[in-house]
Formats: structure tokens, C-alpha cells, sequence
């Protein structure tokens, strides 16, 4: 599982898609 430093970067890069409307690629791809 992720820690909790993973998670706040993942969710800030979401947080960023949903600002700029940019796709973001799937996460279970990156880390399968």
C-alpha cells in the first residue's frame, strides 16, 4: 500500500488534473 507522503502526492496531482482539465495516466499502470 502507499504511505501517506504517496497518497498527499497523488492527490495534490489529481487535484492539479482537475484544475488544468489535463488527463492524468491511470495509477495502476504506474504502480502495478
Amino acid at each position: 500500500m502507499f504511505d501517506s507522503q504517496r497518497i498527499a502526492e497523488l492527490a495534490a496531482e489529481l487535484q492539479e488534473a482537475q484544475t488544468t482539465r489535463k488527463q492524468v495516466e491511470h495509477f495502476s499502470k504506474r504502480f502495478p
